[in-house]
């Protein structure tokens, strides 16, 4: 029983993160890249996508507010946002960034089932590495400290597996910006972060890479053994959520 209750919760956490990489995706002809869509007033409905933050660290030596590691954060955040309210509302360009890349985009997310998260979620930037004219960016995403809910509250249960994800993105055209802005406090930005950039290879993701399952440890140095897999088990019920610590970096 506990073995099922596992799996389930690991299949949980897939969802709300996305495709893994085994999912097929409907492919579209790439369109132009935007380079300066005007979102200097862009304002999200923050109430719309649950009570959480991100909450970013980096391996020595790689800096958060770079370019690279900006676009490696964009999407892992864009994406989750477009659960709750569809890619066209999520972060500035993310929708228009996903055809250029010759993904499918949807319009609608699960707003009408009022899908919610509650918590922190943690994650950890390990690597970029150059790919051609683009680069390769690697990351850890943690979900211990995240319940998941389908009625706003009623119903959550809480999330758990550590789990890697990779992501390539390319140059199409001169950046819209020389220097991104510096973060403001904000959970989601006002600018078009994915100016000039399309994806090479979709995110791709699995649970329980041993880097991430360590850095999981160090997360949460007192939690009980996973019998069934490596790292901290996942918690047995939900919790109350305090007061948020402000997104980091953020936007």
């Amino acid at each position: 029983m506990r073995s099922r209750l596992v799996v389930l919760l690991a299949c949980v956490a897939l969802v709300v993160a996305g495709c893994s990489a085994g999912d097929s995706i409907d492919r579209l002809e790439p369109g132009p890249p935007v380079l300066s869509e005007d979102a200097s007033e862009y304002e999200f409905d923050e109430s719309a996508f649950g009570d959480y933050v991100f909450v970013w660290s980096a391996v020595p030596d790689l800096d958060l507010l770079s370019r690279e590691a900006a676009l490696a954060r964009a999407v892992e955040e864009a994406r989750n946002i477009s659960l709750f309210v569809g890619d066209e509302v999520s972060f500035p360009g993310y929708a228009q960034m996903l055809r250029n890349s010759g993904e499918g985009v949807s319009a609608h997310g699960r707003a009408d089932n009022t899908w919610r998260s509650f918590g922190v979620f943690y994650a950890k930037l390990l690597s970029i590495t150059p790919v051609g004219d683009g680069f390769r960016a690697e990351y850890c995403r943690d979900t211990r400290s995240v319940d998941a809910s389908y009625n706003a509250g009623g119903w959550r249960t809480p999330l758990g597996p550590v789990s890697w994800w990779a992501v390539e993105f390319e140059p199409v055209a001169q950046s819209a910006f020389e220097v991104l802005p510096e973060p403001s406090g904000r959970r989601v930005p006002n600018y078009d972060v994915f100016a000039g950039w399309r994806m090479t290879k979709p995110v791709e993701s699995e649970i329980a890479h041993q880097r991430c399952v360590d850095w999981q440890w160090e997360l949460y140095p007192d939690a009980q053994v996973d019998p069934f897999q490596p790292g901290p088990a996942s918690r047995s019920g939900w919790f109350e959520i305090g007061e948020l610590p402000q997104p980091v970096p953020g936007w």
